[in-house]
C-alpha cells in the first residue's frame, strides 16, 4: 500500500472517522486493480496504465465527500467518477469493465463504514479513528505473502499463471531457434534488397520533421485534464517515433555492413519482409498490422496532435474533432469528462 503511505500521516488525520475509511477502501481499490496485472490474461485481459496519478485524480474529484461526517455517503457518485471519468477510461474490454464495476461495489457500499467491512478478504476490520499509525498498523498487520484471494482470484492461479508464462518462453525458445537457423544461411544482400523500401519510406517520412530528435519532456500534471492528456499523447507519439527510428537505424547500419545483425534485428527485418508490423511496435500502439501504413499512421498522428497541443484548448474543444487521430481515443474522452465534471 504504497500509495497510501505516500499521502502521508498529514493529510489522512485531518480527515473524519467515515472519510478517512472511503479514502482507504479506494487506496484498496487502487492497489487491487494494479496487482491484478501480474496475472494477466486472468487477471485483466492485457496491461492497463493504472498509475498514481489515477488515485490522485480520484481523490481530487470526490474531495468534497471528505468535509462530512454523514454515515450517508453519495456512493453512486463516487462509483460513477471512478469508473467513468477515472479508471474506466483506460479500460478496452467489456469483460475488464465489468471486473472494474464489480470492484466499485464491493469497495463503494455502505458496508465500508461499518466495523464488518474486512477488505482483502483478511479477517480485519478498519480502525475506528482517523489515526494514520492505526491504518498503517493494519496494513502491516496484512500477510507477508499476498494470497491471490486478495484480489478475487483463484488459489490455483498461480498454477494457471505459471502454464501461461511456461507456454510463452517455449514458444520464444522456437521462435529464437528458428531466427538462428535463418540467419546461418540467409542472403543479406536479398534481405536488405527487401527492406529498403521501408528504410525508404521512413526518411521520406521524417523529412522536414524534427519528432526523432526531440528529448524527453517530463509531463506536468498542474494543468486541466485535456492539457496533460495531450501533452502526454504527443510524449508518447515522440516514444514511439523514436523507438522505430532506433529499429531502422539499426537495419541500415547491418545493410551497409557495419555491424552484424543480431537476433532480434533479424525478426524485425523478417517481420517487415512478411509485411507484418513489429510486435515491439504493437506493444506500444497497437495500430495497423499491414507496417507501410502503421508508419503512416504514426506520423499522421503525431503531424495532427503536435498541431493540436499548440491551439487554444478551449477553442479546439468546441470543435468536430476526429478520435481517430488519437493514439489512445478512450484516454481523451476520460480528459474530457474530468474536466467539465470540475
Amino acid at each position: 500500500m504504497r500509495t497510501y503511505n505516500t499521502w502521508g500521516e498529514k493529510y489522512v488525520e485531518r480527515l473524519p472517522s467515515n472519510s478517512s475509511k472511503i479514502f482507504f477502501s479506494i487506496a484498496c481499490l487502487h492497489a487491487i486493480l494494479q496487482e491484478r496485472r501480474t496475472y494477466i490474461p486472468q487477471g485483466w485481459s492485457k496491461w492497463y496504465e493504472f498509475a498514481d496519478i489515477d488515485f490522485s485524480t480520484c481523490v481530487r474529484l470526490l474531495e468534497d465527500t471528505w468535509q462530512s461526517n454523514s454515515a450517508r455517503v453519495q456512493w453512486k457518485l463516487i462509483r460513477g467518477l471512478c469508473s467513468s471519468a477515472v479508471y474506466g477510461g483506460r479500460i478496452e474490454n467489456i469483460d475488464d469493465l465489468e471486473i472494474l464495476e464489480s470492484y466499485l461495489r464491493q469497495y463503494c457500499n455502505d458496508e465500508v463504514l461499518s466495523h464488518r467491512w474486512k477488505p482483502f478478504n483478511t479477517g480485519s476490520s478498519l480502525p475506528n479513528s482517523s489515526s494514520f499509525q492505526d491504518y498503517m498498523r493494519f496494513i502491516t498487520d496484512l500477510p507477508s505473502k499476498e494470497s491471490p484471494a486478495f484480489y478475487g482470484l483463484p488459489e490455483n492461479i498461480d498454477r494457471a499463471w505459471k502454464t501461461q508464462k511456461s507456454l510463452e518462453i517455449i514458444r520464444d525458445s522456437k521462435n529464437l531457434h528458428l531466427s538462428k537457423s535463418i540467419s546461418s544461411k540467409f542472403d543479406l544482400d536479398s534481405w536488405c534488397k527487401g527492406l529498403n523500401p521501408f528504410l525508404v519510406l521512413w526518411k521520406k517520412l521524417n523529412q522536414g520533421r524534427d519528432f526523432v530528435k526531440m528529448p524527453p519532456v517530463e509531463v506536468k500534471y498542474s494543468g486541466s485534464p485535456i492539457s496533460v492528456f495531450f501533452e502526454e499523447e504527443f510524449q508518447s507519439a515522440i516514444y514511439l517515433i523514436q523507438k522505430i527510428h532506433r529499429c531502422f537505424t539499426v537495419l541500415n547500419r547491418i545493410c551497409k555492413k557495419i555491424v552484424t545483425p543480431e537476433d532480434r534485428d533479424l525478426a524485425l527485418g523478417n517481420y517487415l519482409l512478411n509485411y507484418k508490423t513489429p510486435v515491439t511496435w504493437m506493444d506500444i500502439w497497437e495500430g495497423p498490422a499491414e507496417p507501410t501504413k502503421y508508419l503512416r499512421s504514426v506520423f499522421t498522428k503525431t503531424i495532427k496532435i503536435s498541431e493540436w497541443r499548440n491551439q487554444n484548448l478551449n477553442e479546439l474543444v468546441q470543435k468536430p474533432m476526429s478520435l481517430s487521430t488519437l493514439f489512445h481515443p478512450e484516454a481523451f474522452l476520460a480528459s474530457h469528462k474530468l474536466e467539465y465534471s470540475r
